[in-house]
């Protein structure tokens, strides 16, 4: 997933509303009001591409065509970090690195403190009971997660071995009452372990075993597969890395470029309560915490909190008005056929197919979602016709230029 958006908006935005055209003069139309950043649902049957970029130029896109002016977005020449070349030292590197956090090793006898991967099936009088069964759980020896007596008698088992473990329930059970003070079986085998410290021997075992933690998928499993797929997976990520580079510096070369006059206090005010609100929600999503325990605990004063958020409005507005500008000048807006294949991304990057992800996040982030996706296909144009140049550092330390 590409991250394309500016960091005052790294989460969706969870508001939309409609906001009045762009006045001559601030404050002149009496009619003009501050409006609340409100959600607006949409239907599912107007999940389209037709609908949403009606409801996009209604909401900010109107008032951004007629207070922007930007010019000179194609052709830019930007500076940017310089290209990370896979060598086969760091690729080495990674590999080991890897290795050391995946430590898995398929033999010898487990030790308390270390981690181990096991089979279990647990059963009271001959009889399986409802969670007493797992395949390939990961379980910290010496952890106290599982019932008293069942993690050391694991001890001194070897990799690969089968054995029957006696425990008693607690008298007090609340998981499971019915299983409260009761004597049970559990026949365990491990499956691996994982080193305390140092770093496993890459064969097709921990390949095996690596995937199945992750979750990655190879059509070769043997040891010279795995280096072909996860040396593609580095390339990937360094041209992911370079690529979120020159998309950064479009971005911050936009603001620099874009000029905005006579916004309406009503859009302001639209993209002030617009990050308040996501801000808001990250507080409590991430922290737990209300805005006013979030100033306390940082110290940070109402005044400056309101400070930051109007900077941060002001700088997210100019990014929105400026993609939008561009876009309808250059007919840019995504066709359904791209916005489909948008929503495919972020499905993927969730786990989740189109429909199931349609269904989830549809009916309060699909309008932004739209946006993004427009935002997307504005910046891979400005993109494809730029000229990037590498940073370099001369021997004081200041950055120079340096023709790919």
């Amino acid at each position: 997933m590409k991250k394309r958006v500016l960091s005052v908006v790294l989460c969706l935005c969870l508001a939309s509303a409609a906001m009045a055209g762009c006045s001559k003069k601030e404050g002149t139309d009496k009619n003009e009001t501050a409006k609340e950043t409100t959600k607006e649902t949409i239907a599912a049957e107007n999940d389209n591409v037709e609908y949403l970029h009606k409801h996009l130029m209604k909401q900010t896109g109107d008032s951004a065509l007629k207070c922007t002016t930007i010019k000179d977005y194609f052709g830019m020449e930007l500076e940017v970090e310089p290209k990370v070349e896979l060598t086969e030292t760091a690729f080495q590197e990674e590999l080991d690195y890897v290795l050391e956090r995946y430590p898995y090793v398929f033999s010898g006898a487990v030790v308390s403190g270390e981690t181990v991967n096991l089979d279990y099936a647990g059963s009271v009088d001959g009889v399986a009971f409802a969670g007493g069964t797992a395949t390939g759980a990961s379980l910290v020896i010496g952890s106290g997660s599982f019932i008293d007596g069942f993690e050391e008698q694991l001890i001194g088992m070897n990799v690969g071995d089968t054995k029957t473990i006696n425990v008693t329930f607690p008298s007090e059970y609340k998981n499971n009452p019915d299983l409260a003070g009761k004597a049970a079986q559990f026949v365990v085998k491990i499956n691996n372990r994982m080193l305390v410290s140092g770093k496993a021997e890459l064969t097709e075992q921990w390949v095996d075993a690596y995937l199945t933690a992750v979750g990655g998928v190879v059509t070769d499993a043997s040891v010279d597969g795995f280096k072909s797929y996860y040396r593609k997976l580095l390339e990937d990520s360094y041209a992911e890395t370079r690529e979120s580079n020159e998309l950064y510096a479009i971005q911050e070369k936009l603001l620099e470029i874009v000029k905005t006059k006579d916004v309406p206090k009503a859009q302001k005010t639209y993209f002030e309560n617009l990050i308040s609100e996501q801000n808001e929600a990250q507080m409590k999503s991430s922290y737990n915490m209300t805005l006013d325990e979030y100033l306390k605990q940082t110290g940070m004063s109402q005044e400056d909190y309101d400070k930051m958020v109007s900077e941060s409005a002001k700088e997210y507005q100019s990014y929105q008005y400026a993609i939008i500008t561009i876009g309808e000048k250059e007919k840019l807006a995504p066709t359904e056929e791209e916005y489909t294949a948008c929503l495919q991304e972020y499905a993927e990057y969730n786990s989740m197919t189109v429909e199931e992800f349609r269904k989830q996040y549809q009916a309060d982030y699909q309008a932004d979602l739209y946006f993004y996706c427009y935002a997307d296909k504005v910046l891979d144009a400005i993109r494809e016709k730029a000229v990037f140049r590498d940073k370099v550092e001369d021997a004081s330390g200041s950055a120079a230029e340096a023709a790919e």
